[in-house]
């Protein structure tokens, strides 16, 4: 919510923000953006070193706050050396320089695509580097600080953890695995062989209220409260101003007598394991309780319960406890590694780039028919999967809008309908995630494909993460006519100028600053 508001800020009054977005295939974020360019996947950080080439020798920066080996990197990735590698043209990477530097302060992110492939961490250091050339730090890069109570700290997950626990699922460690709200069979990728070593698991126990593909292998499965019938507790993964911990609390009474909450079922399991410290809870509600009035200063005052009452009921109207913190000092270390890109595999010349979107997102969305419904709003494709790529790819395949072509890695096929467009890098084809369930109810099951199950296998060497957008692929036409249900018909005006576009400084000098 704060980074909404913080973004809403940024893109209004006079001095309005401007955003550029630089990615594989078009997202919501990109088709928003003042300027949205296609790069190729793995070569983010290089495109960061280029504009700091830019910077530092064609705008002439002061560059003595970076090390002198990262200045020498840097050398390397002149105009023509990142156009050629990343495919942005040169006149392009010079103009969101001369933004950067003309639009001070700035920021420059790295994150979630850039993150997945075999150059993320370098990525992610590449674009501080950025930071640290245009003066961001400290500007519009601040220090964070330790939440207030670790043991309510988020905690962050990754592809990286789904792989560890393939391995481990197969190495007989495991006496018993308990899961809630994930469902790593649909999300590994075939490569990691977890359909296999699932059944090496002796007691698999599932918190589920849906029979989605892992559930439907658990050995015992506990029914679960939706979460407009259960009370718990959210902490965001990242505290700006205040640590702030918000209460979920139910809006309905449970519908079916049979499911229980999250909460109340690890209480108690607890419970039965070590009975002594549970003494005197009924519930989860009343461990909420008891656990916000052990927070020294929260609730001051006590009544026949031990607890202030009012001073309970007042978080709980608010929905969130809010707590001041404390920052750290800022301090940066920055260093850069050069980036491995590897030559292009004429077997394999594409891409393959599975994306989320916002309605099914990575599949645990597609068990709800009006999300299924609901128009993807980039492609406006309904109950369906789609592989989108370029014109020219589309007229190297032979194929129109609709038809089915055969997307083909190291580990695996699928087929699947074509959605044309220009909003992609032309070495990419992107298939949305969320479709290909073969469990999880009526609405999802069968429908659609997967692409996270043919991803080849590779990591980022630093943090383990799999390489999302590092999968090679070949495309065929199948020869079969399809089309795809969407809402909306063309994507084009057809030359008729139905509607028109003016830039920002032609309607000012037209109508005035009013």
């Amino acid at each position: 919510i704060q980074f909404s508001a913080q973004y809403a800020r940024f893109r209004s009054g006079d001095n309005r923000g401007m955003l550029v977005q630089a990615e594989p295939s078009m997202s919501l974020t990109g088709a928003n953006a003042d300027l949205w360019v296609a790069i190729r996947p793995g070569t983010e950080g290089i495109m960061a070193l280029g504009l700091a080439n830019v910077l530092i020798h064609k705008e002439r920066m002061d560059a003595s706050a970076l090390p002198a080996e990262t200045q020498e990197l840097i050398k390397k990735y002149n105009v023509s050396a990142t156009s050629r590698i990343t495919g942005i043209a040169g006149d392009r990477l010079i103009r969101i320089a001369r933004h950067l530097k003309n639009r001070s302060p700035s920021l420059v992110l790295a994150g979630g695509p850039a993150a997945c492939h075999t150059n993320g961490f370098e990525a992610v250091q590449a674009a501080m580097i950025l930071n640290v050339l245009l003066g961001n730090i400290g500007e519009t890069i601040e220090a964070s600080a330790d939440f207030a109570f670790p043991q309510l700290a988020s905690v962050d997950g990754g592809t990286s953890d789904l792989a560890r626990f393939a391995d481990t699922a197969g190495s007989g460690e495991l006496d018993a695995l308990f899961f809630d709200g994930s469902n790593p069979l649909f999300a590994a990728p075939d490569h990691l062989n977890l359909n296999e070593k699932f059944d090496a698991i002796p007691l698999k126990v599932a918190f589920s209220a849906f029979m989605d593909e892992t559930t439907s292998r658990a050995d015992i499965v506990l029914p679960m409260a939706s979460a407009i019938e259960d009370w718990g507790t959210h902490v965001a993964a990242y505290q700006s101003e205040r640590h702030e911990i918000a209460f979920q609390q139910p809006l309905m009474e449970s519908i079916h007598p049979g499911t229980r909450s999250f909460g109340d079922m690890l209480l108690a399991l607890n419970s039965m394991r070590n009975p002594g410290p549970f003494d005197g809870l009924e519930d989860y509600y009343a461990y909420l309780q008891s656990a916000v009035g052990s927070i020294p200063g929260v609730l001051r005052g006590e009544d026949d319960e031990g607890i202030n009452t009012s001073a309970w009921n007042r978080i709980l109207q608010d929905g969130r406890l809010q707590m001041p913190i404390d920052t750290r000092a800022l301090a940066s270390n920055i260093s850069a590694n050069d980036m491995d890109v590897k030559e292009a595999d004429p077997a394999f010349p594409y891409y393959l780039v599975p994306t989320p979107r916002s309605t099914l997102y990575d599949g645990r969305h597609a068990n709800i028919p009006w999300l299924q419904e609901s128009p993807d709003q980039i492609s406006k494709v309904v109950w369906n999967s789609w592989a989108e790529i370029h014109p020219v790819t589309a007229a190297k395949l032979g194929v129109e809008e609709g038809d089915v072509i055969t997307v083909t890695t190291t580990d695996g096929s699928l087929e699947v309908p074509v959605y044309i467009h220009k909003g992609i890098h032309i070495d990419v084809v992107a298939v949305p995630m969320g479709q290909g369930h073969k469990e999880y109810g009526r609405y999802a099951k069968g429908r659609g494909v997967n692409p996270l199950k043919i991803l080849s296998p590779g990591s980022d060497a630093k943090t383990g993460e799999l390489a999302l957008f590092g999968s090679r692929a070949a495309l065929a036409a199948t020869g079969r006519a399809g089309r795809l249900v969407k809402m909306g018909n063309t994507e084009t005006q057809h030359g008729r100028k139905i509607v028109a576009t003016i830039t920002a400084e032609q309607q000012r000098r037209n109508e005035g600053d009013s």
